[in-house]
């Protein structure tokens, strides 16, 4: 019987790519195959070798965004290439190509990563916006198109950020998309997990970072990070929550792992790095998939 439905979800799925991909009608129940072959794959149903043969099917080129996500040309998922498509509804105009990137920019997950965009900005013009002098270091940056966009759309340049990456390609590329805020935007080229500053920072953002560290790394650098905070600061990481429904179509199509965590694993976190349970907030975008763990000193 198991062998009957996993040929039926491969015939459908083959069915979805003959006519060049998805077409919106489709979404639906592409979505409920995913569900199913990732629910098979999660209950042992299904092996890493069921898995690439199901992938195999799909196209995948470093054309399409989806394609981009899965071959990992940067060499890790969730790279700052990757991420700036996402926001920017990057699309192949390839046949065969264009609909698989148009459903991956209607899932949910990816309209959360979007949306990170916008709170970064609310949140920081409601911390900064009648102070002057105040410094926020950036941890993970990527594209740094959130840092970008707070600056064009708020003009409140009496303040600067520090943007720190492990890669250089990534640094190079939020310099050129920063270009018009150079004055208030450093860059640092660090594994910010061995990083170190003697700096103090009222505010520390994290937009992406924590959701690829198991629970040990996420307790050891938030735990630094509460060194680098001035009396009141805050630091705002950003994690996924477990109920993220583009999950399968994450793991099971782009081979895109990450730690998802709840409210309460993410203050159990933070209290476990020193805060005091009494400081911590979680706060979401409007979809309720990607949180935002606020922690004060």
């Amino acid at each position: 019987m198991m062998i009957e439905h996993q040929d039926e979800d491969f015939a459908s799925l083959a069915r979805i790519v003959g006519k060049g991909g998805p077409r919106p009608s489709d979404d639906p129940d592409l979505t409920k195959l995913l569900g199913r072959v990732w629910s098979r794959w999660q209950a042992g149903q299904l092996c890493l070798e069921d898995i690439a043969r199901f992938r195999h099917l799909i196209p995948m080129s470093l054309e399409s965004t989806q394609g981009f996500a899965y071959l990992k040309p940067n060499g890790y998922a969730g790279c700052f290439e990757t991420i700036d498509r996402a926001y920017l509804y990057h699309t192949s105009i390839v046949s065969g190509l264009s609909s698989w990137d148009r459903y991956l920019h209607v899932q949910p997950g990816t309209q959360a990563l979007r949306n990170r965009n916008d709170y970064f900005r609310q949140w920081l013009v409601s911390r900064v916006q009648h102070t002057k002098g105040w410094r926020l270091l950036n941890l993970g940056c990527g594209p740094c198109r959130d840092v970008s966009e707070f600056f064009a759309a708020t003009h409140l340049d009496h303040g600067c950020v520090r943007c720190v990456d492990q890669d250089k390609r990534a640094l190079v590329y939020a310099a050129e998309l920063c270009q018009s805020c150079r004055t208030q935007v450093k860059f640092e080229l660090a594994n910010v997990l061995r990083y170190q500053t003697s700096e103090r920072y009222e505010l520390v953002w994290s937009a992406g970072l924590f959701d690829y560290l198991p629970n040990s790394l996420f307790v050891r650098l938030l735990s630094r990070i509460r060194g680098w905070l001035t009396p009141g600061g805050e630091v705002v990481i950003g994690n996924f929550a477990p109920s993220n429904p583009t999950i399968p179509y994450m793991e099971v199509v782009l081979d895109w792992h990450i730690y998802h965590r709840t409210k309460e694993q993410l203050c159990a976190l933070a209290v476990a790095a020193g805060f005091s349970a009494t400081e911590l907030v979680v706060d979401c975008e409007p979809l309720g998939i990607n949180l935002f763990l606020h922690a004060r000193t």
